[in-house]
């Protein structure tokens, strides 16, 4: 029998060949799947019977649609010499209708142009429908047929009333009752001062863009509402499992970390102090209290999945430690509240995102570690397996890691 390869080396082979695949996989490079952790919006406001929209759309995304389609290789500058290409895109695929009946809009987008201060592309329209608002349709597949398919979040503002819709993968149509619309309070608060761009996720900030539907509808509008506090939790908790699992980088940082952990105290212990330190960073950064660049976080990520795993290989009895963990979770923080920043929520919305991500994030570290802990444990009851199994595992997120870190500081300095 001795023709067989040893269990050992079979272990070996098996983590080489998942280190492999995780090098290999085009989008483990950028440690994030593009459809998550991009987003677009749009902005929707009724009066009378017109609908006016401002869509607030990822620039690279634009970008590398017109690079495709138009075969263009643009800066973001020169975005609004394109608004006709863009337009003719646009509206086909975008569709709104008001009780069964299609609604009408201009030839060409009102405005279409890169905005320097929200880092996003900016194309303003309208939709006048033939009677009185109800049952409104909107549908869309603007982001879904873009070279880098991501997801739409669209707030409509009906009055003192806003619904969130989202519009990824199959969901690609929002159904919206306006009568059955919550209606809250008026609050009349300082609402002409809502016009000012602000991109910067903190509490009590009204819509980014409200000028522009203001200009698009011709009319002053004082109507503010929030989405509702369920459907955006329950929405987040999802975005927050999806990214754990989306996060190469994150998935790699938990699993090593489970190489120097030896008993389900010190596991809980170590996730404990990890979750606690990126929960208190990821408020922080979300609310815009403590904001760190992405250029330099998205290497400093890189960089604490490489400590860990050479840790694991160069001191293999040694226990991961609490404090060490800590501080790297204050990293990944900043990092896993770039998604919530980037789609610019703000007020009554910024609190069940948070809370719903937050939870979501926590749902699949337990969903990762839970299965793979006790296999963990197991195979360290079998030395020398283990032993092999940590080095090659390790070894092959320590060259990932180094991968990241020299593409990431490079799209630093390029980008």
């Amino acid at each position: 029998m001795r023709h067989l390869a040893p269990p050992r080396i079979r272990w070996g082979r098996l983590c080489a060949v998942v280190v492999l695949a995780l090098c290999l996989w085009p989008a483990a490079a950028r440690a994030h799947s593009t459809t998550f952790a991009v987003y677009s919006k749009y902005e929707a406001t009724t009066s009378g019977r017109s609908v006016a929209f401002v869509f607030a759309l990822d620039k690279a995304a634009v970008l590398s649609l017109l690079e495709r389609d138009a075969h263009l290789k643009l800066a973001p500058e020169a975005l609004a010499d394109h608004r006709g290409f863009f337009s003719a895109y646009l509206f086909q695929r975008f569709f709104v209708s008001n009780n069964g009946v299609a609604c009408s809009h201009p030839d060409q987008l009102g405005r279409f142009f890169w905005d320097d201060p929200t880092k996003r592309v900016v194309a303003v329209t309208k939709f006048t429908c033939p009677d009185d608002l109800s049952q409104l349709t909107i549908r869309s597949l603007v982001t879904h047929d873009m070279p880098i398919p991501h997801e739409m979040v669209g707030d409509l503002q009906h009055g003192q009333s806003l619904e969130r819709s989202f519009f990824a993968g199959d969901n690609v149509e929002a159904h919206v009752d306006l009568a059955a619309l919550p209606a809250p309070g008026v609050d009349k608060r300082d609402t002409r001062k809502r016009a000012k761009f602000s991109y910067a996720a903190v509490p009590d900030k009204e819509r980014r863009y409200q000028s522009l539907a203001e200009g698009e509808l011709g009319v002053p509008l004082d109507g503010r509402g929030h989405a509702r506090f369920g459907q955006t939790l329950g929405h987040f908790i999802g975005q927050g499992v999806l990214h754990i699992f989306t996060g190469y980088d994150h998935v790699l940082f938990i699993i090593t970390l489970l190489f120097g952990v030896g008993s389900w105290k010190r596991l809980a212990m170590i996730v404990t102090s990890f979750t606690a330190a990126h929960s208190i960073t990821l408020a922080l950064s979300t609310l815009g209290l403590v904001t760190v660049p992405s250029r330099i976080i998205e290497p400093l990520i890189a960089v604490t999945v490489l400590v860990v795993a050479v840790d694991a290989v160069l001191r293999p009895q040694k226990s991961a430690r609490v404090a060490i963990t800590f501080a790297f979770g204050l990293i990944h923080g900043f990092g896993l509240s770039n998604v919530l920043r980037a789609l610019g929520l703000s007020g009554r919305d910024l609190l069940p995102a948070l809370l719903g991500f937050n939870l979501g994030v926590e749902l699949g570290q337990l969903a990762i570690v839970t299965p793979l802990f006790p296999l963990v444990l197991l195979l360290r009851s079998r030395q020398p397996i283990y032993g092999r199994a940590r080095n090659v595992l390790c070894g092959g997120v320590a060259v990932v890691a180094v991968f990241w870190i020299v593409m990431r500081v490079s799209e630093a300095f390029t980008g």
